[in-house]
């Protein structure tokens, strides 16, 4: 089985190649100021929970209410398309995340990686997990950006 880390941590970099596809830990948006985004969770395929963290300079706005500057959303929670208004960034940090059922917010270890495919102001993420594997559909989200 495959542990992604291992080829980060070699490369000593955030985007590696493997196979047809480039895989990234973590995805840094630059952006100018403030933005209007929506997260749509597409496909969920995992015995852990997923969700996705955003954390920025700036500050999440989500329904009114201030989250500071990281907000995680989670696929049993959050409803399938979430609006956030992002004030005040240069940047938004985007990375898949799961917690096995010990209340731990994983990310970023062992099988975690994820293939981004931008279109225009879409961006969506197709994320392997934990799992020392190569299936890249534990979570399937977009996100779009405007502005």
């Amino acid at each position: 089985m495959i542990v992604f880390e291992d080829l980060f941590a070699e490369a000593r970099a955030n985007i590696v190649q493997y196979g047809e596809s480039s895989i990234q830990l973590i995805d840094i948006i630059k952006l100018a100021g403030s933005s209007r985004m929506v997260v749509r969770f597409k496909e969920v395929n995992s015995n852990w929970r997923q969700g996705v963290r955003l954390s920025s300079d700036g500050e999440f706005l989500v329904n009114g209410e201030n989250c500071g500057h990281a907000v995680v959303l989670w696929t049993d929670t959050a409803p399938p398309e979430i609006p956030i208004d992002l004030k005040n960034a240069s940047e938004c940090v985007v990375k898949n995340v799961w917690d096995r059922g010990n209340g731990v917010v994983d990310s970023g270890h062992n099988g975690a990686a994820m293939i981004v495919e931008v279109v225009g102001s879409k961006r969506t993420y197709s994320c392997n997990d934990g799992h020392p594997n190569d299936d890249f559909n534990d979570i399937i989200f977009e996100l779009q950006i405007d502005g």
